[in-house]
């Protein structure tokens, strides 16, 4: 959807350079103003809390056509609060929190039993590509 109608910004190699304004220099304020599309002097620093602001996840979430179709999968157990998981009502998968008791996919599977087994080792949520082949990381 964004290819076709819209703008994808940031390939340095093309000339289109992306930054954001918020002055700060480490993460959360970083991804509030990428995801909301302004910066919020009122986040300033990474312990800030449930963010106060809607992101375009949320905003897309609440059209009909995407709802229940929009989810946020990261190892950061901050994303929690960045993408206000009470308000927001999305599947999200973020920290090392375990998926819920529901019946779980192959992939999903794995993933879980590798976060039991070695979640010191985990140092990132992998794609599913890459579940396909291996489920744990030495």
């Amino acid at each position: 959807m964004v290819a076709k109608q819209g703008q994808i910004f940031g390939n340095q190699a093309k000339g289109s350079v992306a930054v954001v304004t918020d002055g700060m220099a480490f993460s959360y304020p970083g991804y509030n103003e990428m995801l909301t599309g302004h910066p919020d002097p009122r986040i300033d620093r990474n312990e800030f809390g449930i963010n106060p602001n809607l992101t375009m996840f949320e905003w897309l979430n609440r059209m009909s056509e995407f709802r229940g179709k929009v989810a946020v999968y990261g190892t950061w157990n901050v994303f929690k609060d960045i993408f206000n998981e009470q308000r927001s009502g999305r599947v999200m998968q973020a920290g090392w929190d375990l998926p819920g008791k529901e019946k779980l996919t192959r992939v999903r599977h794995c993933s879980t039993s590798c976060t039991r087994v070695r979640p010191a080792l985990m140092a990132t949520t992998f794609s599913t590509p890459f579940y396909r082949y291996r489920c744990w990381i030495m």
